[in-house]
């Protein structure tokens, strides 16, 4: 059964999402495979009748936790990993064992690799989900002293590429309007020497 979820808008126009093996397909395909397959495909609206906040009440994440949780992160959370979202198990960002919450708003997906990487232990990485900013709703993992004395949160934005190209072109698209601001204002540019007669 294919996995369909996260529609993004590219800045062509090219609307495209991301299977659960990470294959990126336009919408029109995606549609014509989730026509043909059960709960295939997520789509975030303001009111859904799943049930995606669970408490304490069950240690397992939902069908519906996980179709969201890929939409929304694509696949392994660890920074860098680019395992896709079919590989990933659903990771409670504050453990179950410490009172962890089963809700969409603390599951991350973390490939078995990366998953037994955390815990309270000095030399293990923690986990916290980002409430604010350009990556709220994503899972930071913190490495322990030893690999970083700042113990800087990281962030995977392997899964993520749209991101990267949309943050690239918009720099681009302001460094040439401040130079074409710059030559209309006849700043730096400079008048070429008169042919010497």
């Amino acid at each position: 059964m294919p996995t369909l979820a996260g529609g993004s808008s590219r800045p062509y126009g090219h609307d495209l999402v991301y299977t659960a093996t990470g294959t990126v397909l336009p919408i029109s395909d995606a549609i014509k495979l989730a026509a043909r397959s059960d709960k295939a495909l997520a789509v975030f609206a303001n009111h859904s009748n799943e049930v995606l906040y669970l408490g304490r009440a069950k240690r397992l994440a939902s069908e519906a936790q996980r179709i969201a949780m890929f939409a929304a992160h694509r696949g392994c959370s660890f920074a860098g990993c680019s395992n896709p979202a079919m590989w990933a198990e659903a990771h409670h960002t504050v453990e179950w064992a410490l009172g962890g919450l089963t809700d969409i708003t603390h599951l991350a997906p973390a490939c078995p690799q990366h998953h037994k990487l955390v815990g309270p232990g000095e030399h293990q990485w923690q986990t916290v989900m980002i409430t604010d900013g350009p990556d709220a709703g994503r899972c930071a993992w913190i490495p322990p002293a030893f690999l970083d004395p700042e113990r800087t949160p990281r962030v995977n934005r392997a899964h993520h590429p749209d991101e990267a190209l949309i943050e690239a072109r918009q720099a681009m698209l302001a460094r040439r309007k401040a130079q074409l601001e710059q030559r209309k204002r006849g700043l730096g540019v400079q008048s070429p020497d008169p042919p010497d007669e």
